[in-house]
Formats: structure tokens, C-alpha cells, sequence
């Protein structure tokens, strides 16, 4: 997936929320707007498998993480609703998620 960070708190952030919605588009949407096409071939072939890959920021809060972290956990929370109580039915589409460790 792809991603990209502003970093900054949350009351620094544009009043206009556009830090927010930049930080969703990238984060969120580019990882909805790629897989949502490519169920129905999934579950055409009743096989498939769907890997994202999320950042720290997706499991725990960090200072001047801003709308990034926002942003990331709805990632991790698209991502364990595709896998969550059989939306694949009989089908065998593997959802996994990988969240990345910090180095600290």
C-alpha cells in the first residue's frame, strides 16, 4: 500500500480538516480504491488473497502523529473487516495484516 506522513498535532492541524482528508486519501483510500476491484475476481475463482501492510501508527498513538495516525488505524480497521465474520462466504480469500514494529 502506499503511505505518506505529516507529521504535527492534531490542534495544529487546518481547521478546514484538509490535513485530515490528505492523510486518509493516501493512507486509507489509495488500499480501498485498489482492492475493492479485485473481490469479485476473488471470489469468481473461490481463491485469493488480500496483504496490507500497516504502520505502527495503526495499533498505538504517538505524539505529533496527528491525523496520520487517524488515518492508519481506519487502514488496520478496513483491513480486519474484510476478514472479519466470513464476508468471503465459502470462498478462500486470506486476509492478513501485518503491523510494523517500532525501532525504539
Amino acid at each position: 500500500n502506499a503511505g505518506a506522513f505529516l507529521p504535527g498535532r492534531l490542534q495544529d492541524e487546518p481547521a478546514d480538516g484538509s490535513q485530515l482528508r490528505q492523510m486518509l486519501a493516501v493512507n486509507l483510500l489509495s488500499a480501498y480504491d485498489v482492492t475493492l476491484p479485485l473481490l469479485p475476481g476473488f471470489v469468481a475463482r473461490g481463491r485469493g488473497h488480500i496483504f496490507t501492510i500497516c504502520s505502527t501508527a495503526s495499533a498505538t498513538a504517538y505524539p505529533n502523529g496527528g491525523s496520520y495516525g487517524i488515518a492508519k488505524h481506519a487502514l488496520l480497521g478496513f483491513t480486519r473487516a474484510k476478514g472479519a465474520g466470513g464476508n468471503f462466504g465459502p470462498w478462500r480469500v486470506g486476509v492478513v495484516v501485518v503491523v510494523g514494529r517500532s525501532g525504539r
